[in-house]
């Protein structure tokens, strides 16, 4: 009874969610070359046209190599195009594929919770939390990539959990060939999104163990090879090149810190096209603001210091090297880590919260 409730839970949020975004598509008369939040979009648009007009194989991806994004267009817009290519060239797919990663994310989450032994009370809030969050459902209509990178780190997380329990050799190889894959679709669509699901793994939902130092490798052998196929970088001297950017200002650090966990003040939001609402952001600052009163708030974050730190690092520190050359610290960059550290930091109180449902 309880997998049947939360299968219709979501089933019941992605109906929601494509009525609201059906709705924002016709109402604000969407479609190739308009943006809903911004620029970004227009380059994820035109690459998945790319892969939809010249194919999915080599040729078609080498032909990205040298061009201006040439590293992260091998991500997210190939999966568009893979959608194109089955369902035929439509603004819409965008829409149709994100509710697919919803799909199979939500229901990674919830086994996930479950997984930490968390009550199925905080897996529902997980799964709603994760289906409403402002920066991610805002996503659902455009070709920004933020809730796709959320989805993504959900499901290769499950993915490390399902394959071990594969009943056939198969099944295995295919599960595999799944994450693998997936790995590859992150890592050209957001590098540093791929430490921030290691760091989840080590820290939070698995234990630090030789094999997942050997995943790692294995990931990070997998994307650098491809790279060199494709005549780009490789992603260890990306990281390196991006990293060697950084310059340390202890008190900006602390100011972009707070400024990525607390965010912008609603009122400096009020004219800004950001695509989130203000009243939105000011209701869950008084949330988090009320959360710094609570003890529990405290409990989890001293139990959980480690993964903490960890998504602080792989989450944080990019963005704020990035911040040296533009304004990069907000709601939607701290969207990467938000929907795990409400879980994290809030499970207890959650879990206090009158939530009513059938146990049978």
């Amino acid at each position: 009874m309880r997998v049947k409730q939360i299968h219709l839970l979501i089933f019941g949020l992605i109906a929601l969610k494509v009525l609201y975004a059906l709705t924002r598509y016709y109402f604000e008369d969407l479609g190739f070359g308009i943006y809903v939040i911004g620029w970004d979009e227009g380059v994820w648009q035109k690459g998945s046209i790319y892969f939809f007009e010249n194919g999915l194989g080599l040729d078609a991806m080498k032909g990205f190599a040298g061009t201006e994004a040439s590293f992260l267009l091998l991500g997210w817009p190939y999966l568009v195009g893979i959608t194109h290519f089955i369902l035929g060239l439509s603004y819409l797919n965008v829409l149709w594929l994100k509710m697919l990663l919803f799909l199979l994310a939500a229901k990674g989450l919830y086994s996930l919770i479950i997984s930490k032994r968390y009550s199925i009370k905080i897996a529902y809030f997980g799964v709603i939390f994760l289906a409403i969050y402002e920066p991610l459902i805002k996503s659902d209509i455009s070709y920004m990539r933020d809730d796709v990178i959320v989805y993504l780190i959900i499901i290769l997380l499950w993915l490390i959990q399902v394959i071990p329990m594969a009943q056939s050799i198969l099944l295995r190889i295919f599960s595999i060939t799944i994450f693998l894959f997936l790995s590859y679709i992150l890592a050209f669509t957001r590098p540093f999104a791929l430490l921030v699901m290691v760091s989840l793994q080590i820290f939070y939902f698995g234990h630090i163990r030789f094999k997942y130092f050997v995943l790692i490798g294995l990931i990070i052998l997998f994307i650098d090879q491809i790279t060199l196929y494709f005549g780009l970088f490789d992603l260890v001297r990306y990281g390196l090149g991006f990293a060697g950017r950084y310059e340390f200002h202890p008190i900006d650090q602390i100011f972009l810190i707070f400024k990525y966990y607390i965010g912008p003040l609603p009122w400096n939001m009020i004219g800004i096209d950001s695509g989130i609402n203000p009243l939105w952001y000011g209701v869950t600052l008084i949330l988090i603001l009320f959360g710094f009163t609570r003890k529990e708030f405290y409990h989890q974050l001293f139990i959980n210091w480690k993964v903490i730190i960890a998504l602080f690092i792989t989450g944080c520190l990019p963005y704020i090297i990035s911040h040296q050359q533009v304004d990069a610290v907000g709601p939607r960059q701290f969207a990467m880590v938000g929907p795990f550290l409400f879980i994290i930091l809030y499970n207890e109180l959650l879990s206090k919260v009158k939530f009513d449902y059938n146990k049978s």
